[in-house]
């Protein structure tokens, strides 16, 4: 059933033009270039949640990607709201994962669910810094 799913998976470090060509899946296994690889992704792995912290999920959910993470999140505000939003997916063991993949995959209005949902609460979040440095410059007293 996994190989069903993923079809062909190639690392990213070693990829050439055939392998990725011929690919379903590439795994990115280097450093500094997710970010602009998610605009190509249709769905998000975000690693770090199977140990003492999870990865950026706000960089895949900007582009609406349905996201997949291990358990250790509640210390990530953003996770758990992509979580209640149903956007993102934590997962104990690999049958969790697959459960959550095969539904999402055959049910495409799920999937244009979670790109409004996540486009919208990215939107919704966006100008926190802003709103910060406004509230610590009347927090200072001068």
């Amino acid at each position: 059933m996994e190989q069903a799913l993923l079809g062909q998976v190639v690392r990213y470090s070693q990829a050439d033009v055939t392998t990725v060509g011929q690919a379903r899946v590439l795994l990115m296994d280097n450093v500094g270039l997710l970010s602009q690889l998610y605009r190509f992704g249709q769905y998000a792995y975000i690693g770090g949640a199977f140990g003492k912290g999870l990865h950026n999920t706000l960089e895949a959910a900007a582009f609406g990607l349905p996201l997949f993470f291990g358990p250790t999140y509640g210390k990530f505000q953003e996770a758990q709201d992509l979580v209640a939003l149903n956007c993102a997916f934590p997962i104990q063991q690999p049958t969790d994962l697959l459960r959550s993949f095969a539904y999402l995959y055959q049910d495409e209005s799920a999937r244009l669910r979670i790109l409004d949902n996540s486009l919208e609460y990215v939107h919704q979040s966006s100008g926190a810094t802003e709103r910060i440095m406004r509230w610590l410059d009347g927090a200072v007293v001068r």
